[in-house]
């Protein structure tokens, strides 16, 4: 049985265990009790890709997107600052 936990994620059960998983592919994450982001592809992209009048953020922010690893169906997308150190 799934229900339905973000827009594309999952909490599918089976006998007492649950997992999440990718709504569009069911490719599981993690279990429930685990964090299902560590599960996911990982990519920073500019602040371009969210549209025009981005200027102000470019080299100060990145979006940080977490895909499916199954169908790289995009699960969550964070603004995130940039580290200074960062190389």
């Amino acid at each position: 049985m799934n229900r339905h936990f973000r827009e594309n994620l999952v909490i599918h059960t089976e006998g007492k265990t649950e997992s999440i998983q990718c709504a569009k592919c069911f490719h599981t994450l993690g279990a429930v009790d685990e964090d299902w982001k560590a599960g996911c592809k990982v990519s920073l992209v500019s602040p371009d890709v969210a549209g025009p009048h981005r200027e102000r953020l470019k080299g100060r922010f990145m979006f940080e997107q977490r895909y499916c690893p199954g169908c790289g169906v995009l699960l969550e997308a964070t603004l995130v600052e940039v580290s200074a150190n960062a190389s």
